[in-house]
């Protein structure tokens, strides 16, 4: 799938690898640091690089899940909003050298061969780099367009044509909404002031990505310490947030998968605790914990293509 160009929590990426030469990077969350040329260029990815001449990006997949290999289509995203000249390197093999003209429109360069690591060199000009992908002609692909400590409201820093754009070079079927985590609290109850900011993202999101299917997926439990305790506990307010959720998404007309009634449909926070299902701090999920939940997401997916 899609991998950007900075992976700023990159020790959790076992998936793939990113690093660069030359380049700069900014995120949604930090526009105000971005140049001012910049604020109007970013993607739902999160993040752009700028790289000038000489500079390298390099994304390499990762050893550790061999099912994801195999590939055969991989493609680079960029901007050069004026005349460069780039070179693409696939598994160290130099595959194609052109110009670019200068443009507002969004580029991508296409391969149609497996590669497991690509490398963009820019010869001349200045380019703003979103990302790779390494993608199949067959079976699903999976974008995790993830931003740390997000609370969704940084998808008002995407601009809407410039991401339409990328819509249509992906062409995705359908676009989850994923947030919500961060902002919930012990015990409270009335989360109808997010309930709004997520309808507004909603509606943010059907412009940005036109041709898709909006899924909101809500918020799962937590653990919490509580002031005196020595123990974790629910956090007891994941199925208020659950309710605000859904309403904002029948509000919208689009979409919910509800992960909290999933959850505990598989046992509920002590269950995943003891099955190792959560790290430590009984909030992010483990690996195996994340593939039980997908497998219960699974058939509601795939009822949607």
């Amino acid at each position: 799938g899609f991998v950007p160009c900075q992976l700023p929590f990159k020790i959790y990426r076992r998936t793939a690898s990113v690093s660069s030469s030359l380049c700069k990077s900014y995120g949604i969350l930090k526009v105000k640091s971005a140049p001012k040329s910049l604020k109007d260029k970013f993607l739902a990815t999160g993040y752009l690089s700028t790289a000038g001449k000489g500079a390298v990006m390099e994304w390499k997949c990762g050893d550790n899940f061999s099912h994801l290999r195999g590939g055969d289509l991989c493609r680079v995203i960029f901007l050069s909003p004026s005349d460069s000249r780039v070179e693409l390197l696939a598994d160290g093999e130099k595959t194609l050298e052109c110009n670019v003209s200068g443009s507002e429109l969004l580029r991508q360069i296409v391969i149609r061969r497996p590669a497991e690591k690509l490398e963009l060199r820019v010869l001349e000009g200045e380019l703003l780099v979103y990302g790779a992908s390494f993608e199949s002609s067959s079976g699903v692909i999976v974008d995790n367009l993830s931003v740390r400590s997000n609370n969704g409201g940084g998808i008002f820093n995407v601009s809407s044509q410039l991401n339409r754009q990328f819509a249509a070079l992906l062409d995705y079927d359908i676009v989850v909404l994923q947030y919500g985590l961060n902002i919930m609290l012990p015990d409270k109850q009335n989360y109808s002031k997010y309930q709004k900011q997520l309808e507004d993202m909603i509606e943010y999101a059907k412009a940005v990505f036109p041709d898709s299917r909006i899924v909101v997926m809500g918020v799962t439990d937590r653990g919490i310490l509580r002031e005196g305790e020595t123990e974790y506990s629910s956090i007891r307010s994941a199925d208020a947030l659950t309710r605000h959720q859904k309403a904002a998404a029948d509000n919208k007309s689009v979409l919910f998968w509800d992960t909290w009634s999933e959850m505990n449909a598989l046992g509920g926070l002590d269950t995943f605790v003891q099955r190792g299902w959560v790290a430590t701090d009984q909030t992010h999920f483990t690996y195996a914990g994340g593939a039980v939940l997908a497998g219960r997401m699974y058939p509601f997916m795939s009822s949607l293509v």
